[in-house]
């Protein structure tokens, strides 16, 4: 109870108070604060990556949607698919057929030659089933009587009336010497301008690879998985293999995606000019541990600040407390009656003074007690002389008057042992 009552525990509460506890409050705050902050900067920061990489996507299919509206450009181009699909074709003379084919093919060969490098090939399919095509290898060759009318994007291609249709990846099965390679590809029917009559599909092919240049790019500091859907909800591309599940989860735009045993938090862009999005999902569990790790690493620096704090806590307090022990020592000794005793405490401050007061007082007190005493003795010495001063007279009166009476009554033997003794 006396050690709660000292000054030694009172620094200690008060220190506690103003040190600790802010400190804990701290580091127990801290871990929910930085997931917030860091949530909220991975998120803008995903966001502007998605804008990236998204931008960059959407320039690749607007330059393959640009090559499907070069028909458009070109009258000479237009009238050569117009004989192609309205007969005039087969009436007209070897000349006029001649011509309108070199132009057909000279077009596309020019247009595609400033194309960028990840687009495969153009095709070309008026309505009499002829075929014309441009591509970036010469030994592609388109497969003599393929189906292409009964091919899923030809079809689409028709049922949107003249509107760009994106073409989810597919099988260029429809060259040779491809072995099938996968490409993506943005379709366009053709219309005259003039009647709106259709006179031709075409087609343009890029590189399925052009996702994966692009998306490798792109460096986020917590796993994720990257997706692409359609217009139709149909999966273009992933980064990694995500069930059906999955899938649906992320149409629907839900913000938590569970993905195995794990959740992700989804974030979606779409693509400029295209019905496409463009999906992230970041590992929820990767940024708790990320604000565990904070949490870890703030608890550590908390304690090594407080046992930093509570060393010079300890080493000051103690030039504090100290002083006023050897105080109280020497008060107690000065109290059993040692006025000798001295405390010496170095310094100007406020307990030197107190130490350099208390050694005052006690001289003083020395001081005074000796006055004291001095004058008690003094006082006494006197009155015992005084008393002396009293008593003899009296005393030799006494003696004088018994030898008169031992020598009225004749007793000389008692008279002479009193006078000799």
């Amino acid at each position: 109870m006396k050690r709660k009552r000292s000054l030694r525990f009172k620094l200690l509460t008060s220190y506690i108070a103003t040190m600790c506890i802010p400190v804990v409050i701290i580091v127990a705050i801290m871990p929910y604060y930085f997931r917030y902050y860091n949530t909220k900067n991975g998120t803008v920061l995903t966001e502007s990556i998605l804008n990236s990489v998204a931008g960059n996507i959407g320039m690749y299919i607007n330059d393959l949607e640009r090559l499907t509206l070069i028909p458009y450009y070109n009258d000479e181009f237009i009238h050569a698919l117009v004989i192609r699909s309205n007969g005039e074709y087969e009436a007209g003379t070897e000349y006029g057929r001649l011509v309108a084919d070199r132009t057909l093919r000279n077009t596309l060969r020019d247009s595609f030659v400033n194309t960028r490098k990840d687009i495969i090939s153009t095709l070309l399919l008026p309505m009499d089933g002829s075929v014309f095509s441009s591509t970036i290898d010469e030994k592609m060759e388109v497969k003599a009587g393929f189906p292409f009318k009964e091919q899923f994007w030809y079809r689409a291609a028709l049922e949107a009336d003249g509107r760009v249709v994106f073409i989810r990846p597919h099988s260029q099965d429809y060259f040779s010497g491809t072995s099938g390679k996968e490409v993506f590809s943005v379709a366009r029917l053709i219309k005259d301008p003039f009647t709106q009559r259709p006179i031709a599909v075409m087609i343009a092919d890029g590189d399925s690879v052009i996702f994966q240049k692009i998306l490798k790019e792109v460096r986020l500091n917590i796993r994720s998985i990257i997706t692409i859907f359609d217009g139709n909800s149909d999966l273009i591309y992933s980064t990694d293999g995500i069930s059906y599940d999955t899938r649906r989860q992320i149409v629907k735009k839900e913000p938590i995606i569970g993905y195995g045993d794990q959740k992700f938090l989804l974030l979606s862009k779409g693509i400029g000019g295209t019905d496409w999005t463009i999906n992230v999902l970041l590992s929820d569990a990767e940024q708790r541990a990320q604000a565990m790790w904070i949490y870890i690493v703030g608890l550590g620096l908390a304690l090594f600040g407080i046992g930093i704090t509570y060393g010079l806590f300890f080493f000051f307090s103690r030039r504090i407390v100290e002083p006023f022990e050897q105080m109280t020592q020497s008060m107690a000794e000065v109290e059993a009656g040692d006025l000798s005793r001295r405390v010496d405490i170095p310094g100007d401050d406020e307990i030197a003074m107190l130490g350099k007061n208390f050694n005052k007082m006690v001289e003083q007190l020395g001081e005074h007690i000796d006055r004291e005493y001095v004058a008690v003795i003094n006082q006494r010495n006197a009155e015992y002389a005084a008393l002396q001063s009293q008593i003899q007279p009296h005393f030799l009166y006494n003696t004088l008057n018994n030898f008169v009476g031992l020598n009225r009554i004749g007793d000389r033997e008692a008279l002479e042992r009193g006078i000799l003794d």
